[in-house]
């Protein structure tokens, strides 16, 4: 998983790996939306982006940070489903 929003990442990491331990997480260092949010599950030689959205607020507002890692969650549990 590629997160490429770094204030997040870290809630992000935390929020997946509770639910996925052996699913690796990265960010992607480049910033291609400022403000941007996107989440991609890579599998094999595919790649399935099953987030992005742009997030308004506080890079610091965890709570939000904690709800978007949590649809990410159910997102990837649904393109597992697809694999």
């Amino acid at each position: 998983v590629l997160c490429d929003y770094q204030p997040r990442f870290d809630i992000l990491k935390k929020v997946v790996r509770a639910a996925f331990p052996k699913l690796p997480v990265f960010a992607d260092t480049e910033d291609h939306r400022p403000g941007s949010f996107e989440v991609i599950l890579h599998h094999k030689d595919e790649e399935f982006e099953i987030w992005s959205k742009l997030l308004t607020g506080e890079p610091a507002d965890e709570m939000a940070a904690h709800s978007v890692a949590e649809l990410v969650v159910d997102e990837i549990r649904r393109a597992k489903l697809c694999l």
